[in-house]
């Protein structure tokens, strides 16, 4: 299931969102595919789980 959403926000806020999203070379209204998010979230658990290993030696 595909889920759209839109935000009407003010003006500074806006400007802040996108000065975030520049940082991290992405749009306000870039798309991220499930794909990706699955990859991403494996490639954070994956570091938790190695640090968690090494706190745990």
């Amino acid at each position: 299931m595909d889920t759209n959403m839109t935000f009407r926000i003010d003006s500074q806020t806006k400007a802040r969102m996108t000065e975030i999203c520049n940082q991290f070379i992405m749009t306000p209204a870039t798309e991220i595919t499930r794909e990706q998010m699955r990859a991403d979230t494996a490639d954070i658990l994956d570091d938790y789980a190695q640090d968690y290993k090494k706190m745990s030696e």
